[in-house]
């Protein structure tokens, strides 16, 4: 009895645990986690985990966590846009094969941000393949083997299992989906032309969507709605899981005697640090295009001062004060730690033959038997440190609440403490200027769009400090 009333909290640890990852990953602190039937994207702010039985063992959590990983990554990479648009339409079959191609994207951009994803979606994708290798005849099963051919593509190695279903699968399958295959990973990179590619696929697989509905899901309610700054507001950069939930999970870990389950959470945390499981994959589109800027003309550098009115800028500087008020101290001892390294760099020495200074012992005599009045010496820095630090802030709408308010205390510490150290500082933050373009954009439509426009959306710097204002 005891025994089964452990394991039932043991699962109950490792849902919260997997929910509060998922929603991490996802980049949406908002994004609602529930346990279904299946695995699926749900409604607006929802995903939906499969249910997990009392009996967890290895293979069972690292399918779970290959489940969350994969759909916070198409969450958080646009893909879950087309899916829901799909489910709300009734297209369910429309939106299972438009599903398996973006979870090829996002799965290849997942595992590029985080290392840690790797092994759970391995899993994942072993159980996929186990699924699909008898059904490569239906619309899904050549949805799937082109979704494999696309991994190929971008630079993925597939296991033998997952090689022979595509082979089986591409020995009859259509040369114009052979071909949408092979045009796909630019095609698919291309925001203009997403939407455009995948209801081609659903053609030639023998899906007609309805005209009206064709036409009304534009690219910016896709790729867009993840870089908008409208949507911006409904995302943080960090995750929001509670410390209780990481080391409940911790405690799972260790009390299922689950090693490997530990080095899985081991990878997330060094995948969250930018660490790299071998080389990367390939990225999608052409990688060889260098960064380009369609105009710059509509770009703002600005005071912060100037951006809002007299009264909004008492107000802020009185949260601004509030905020930071119970640093100050912490800010004057990291300033002793900084100096103390400050100074390790400084290279002191002494300069001999000086007219006045620190009497030098060597030279008493030669002043004794010659009267030369050259017995001083003076201490010197030989080696001085000349830094000056810029710390830019991003005040996109992601940052609105909490996340601004810890990134100005971090900024107003870290400023304090160089400033005091003798490095000058300033402190710069940076946005977009419009919604979605705004003019630059508007300035690109009204051109013709040409093809490979770079940045269209017009810029903001923000002047929060100057170098010459303490």
């Amino acid at each position: 009895m005891y025994e089964a009333k452990g394991e039932e909290v043991s699962t109950e640890r490792f849902k919260r645990a997997l929910a509060n990852t998922t929603r991490a990953l996802s980049g949406h602190t908002e994004l609602s986690i529930t346990y279904g039937d299946v695995a699926e994207v749900g409604q607006k702010n929802e995903l939906v985990l499969p249910q997990l039985s009392n009996a967890l063992d290895d293979k069972k959590m690292a399918l779970a966590r290959g489940r969350g990983n994969r759909l916070a990554f198409l969450e958080r990479f646009g893909g879950a846009a087309y899916v829901r648009a799909l489910q709300k339409h009734g297209q369910p079959l429309a939106a299972q094969i438009i599903n398996l191609m973006e979870c090829a994207r996002t799965d290849v951009l997942g595992k590029q941000a985080y290392a840690g994803a790797v092994k759970p979606l391995a899993a994942l994708d072993k159980a996929d393949a186990q699924q699909y290798q008898y059904v490569t005849e239906s619309s899904l099963g050549k949805a799937y083997a082109m979704s494999l051919a696309l991994r190929e593509q971008v630079g993925e190695v597939l296991t033998a299992q997952q090689n022979a279903v595509k082979e089986n699968a591409f020995a009859d399958l259509e040369s114009e989906l052979k071909t949408w295959v092979d045009d796909a990973p630019k095609r698919i990179s291309d925001e203009k032309e997403q939407w455009r590619a995948y209801v081609e696929l659903l053609k030639l697989l023998g899906v007609e969507l309805p005209p009206d509905f064709v036409e009304q899901v534009l690219p910016e309610e896709s790729q867009g709605e993840m870089v908008d700054e409208a949507a911006d507001e409904e995302y943080v950069a960090e995750a929001s899981t509670s410390t209780d939930d990481v080391e409940q999970e911790g405690e799972l870990t260790s009390a299922t005697g689950e090693e490997g389950a530990g080095a899985d959470e081991a990878q997330m945390d060094a995948g969250a640090t930018g660490e790299q499981a071998g080389p990367p994959p390939k990225t999608f589109g052409d990688t060889n295009v260098e960064y380009a800027v369609y105009t710059t003309e509509f770009d703002q550098i600005a005071s912060a001062q100037k951006l809002v009115s007299q009264g909004e800028w008492s107000a802020l500087q009185d949260k601004f004060l509030m905020l930071t008020r119970s640093n100050r101290g912490l800010a004057r001892r990291l300033a002793m730690q900084l100096k103390h390294c400050l100074m390790a760099q400084h290279s002191l020495g002494w300069e001999a033959d000086q007219e006045e200074g620190f009497v030098d012992s060597t030279r008493l005599a030669p002043f004794v038997a010659g009267g030369d009045e050259r017995i001083y010496k003076q201490l010197v820095v030989k080696k001085k440190l000349d830094t000056a630090v810029t710390l830019l802030v991003d005040n996109s709408g992601s940052m609105r609440g909490r996340p601004i308010d810890m990134a100005a205390v971090c900024t107003d510490t870290l400023a304090t403490t160089l400033e005091q150290c003798g490095v000058v500082t300033e402190v710069l933050g940076f946005t977009t200027a419009a919604w979605k373009g705004g003019q630059a954009r508007k300035q690109w439509l009204e051109g013709g769009r040409p093809e490979n426009p770079g940045r269209l959306n017009e810029l903001l710097f923000t002047i929060f400090k100057p170098f010459n204002k303490a």
